[in-house]
């Protein structure tokens, strides 16, 4: 038997091999609802009273975090629900933690806040030490009363940064405006991504309808939809 006849004869031996397979195993496609349905995602945290009367509220768990885990971003901007009076807040920290130790900090003052309760969004400064990577979560401090004796806390928000695929990319690429990516990004699962681009839009445009509507519908979809009329303050 020739060289070459033993080459075809294995070809066609591989070719028949790989099609058993295939009928019995078949490839999946990859498209953004299978990217979408591999993420199980806890969307927010709530908070717990930490010292005093806990800031005059009934149930410190109204209190919300929504969790960063599903954001292709390196600086995710973090949103927080707050049904506490302005006037009743001395100040707010965020921290960003690895293992319980803090890496970087952020204060808001009292005198910074205006219009709660509501939802606030805080943008940490870019920094390596701001930077979102594995291991790390974030947390929420209220300090409450006149000498700060009081507060809030949710010690650990969950975060977790996921990797842009190039499809993704590719189609927020040639995404013609904001909500456009805000609905790619759902479409791909990083509702979080979603949330922050049309949160924005919406606190830059209150009165927009589209705006109201996707704000209203992305706050559904994560448990949150009895908020949805809630005022976005301010954002940092």
């Amino acid at each position: 038997m020739s060289l070459n006849h033993r080459k075809f004869i294995l070809i066609l031996i591989l070719s028949l091999i790989l099609g058993i397979c295939n009928s019995f195993f078949p490839l999946t496609q990859i498209s953004p609802q299978t990217i979408a349905s591999e993420f199980e995602i806890p969307p927010f945290s709530k908070g717990r009273g930490s010292m005093g009367d806990s800031c005059d509220l009934e149930n410190p768990s109204d209190v919300i975090a929504l969790n960063p885990v599903a954001t292709v971003s390196y600086h995710p901007t973090l949103w927080f629900y707050l049904p506490i009076e302005t006037d009743k807040i001395q100040k707010i920290e965020v921290a960003l933690l690895k293992q319980f130790s803090s890496v970087s900090e952020y204060e808001i003052e009292s005198e910074d806040l205006s219009g709660l309760p509501g939802f606030l969004s805080i943008d940490l400064p870019e920094s390596e030490n701001t930077k979102l990577q594995e291991g790390m979560f974030y947390q929420l401090l209220i300090y409450c009363g006149d000498s700060g004796d009081q507060g809030i806390n949710i010690p650990k928000i969950q975060a977790q940064r996921q990797e842009i695929v190039s499809e993704l990319q590719t189609e927020l690429d040639q995404a013609q405006s904001e909500i456009d990516k805000a609905r790619i990004y759902e479409q791909y699962g990083m509702w979080y991504d979603s949330i922050t681009i049309i949160g924005k839009l919406h606190h830059q445009n209150p009165k927009n309808s589209e705006y109201q509507q996707e704000w209203q519908r992305l706050l559904q979809k994560v448990g949150l939809g009895e908020l949805s009329d809630k005022p976005i303050i301010s954002t940092f």
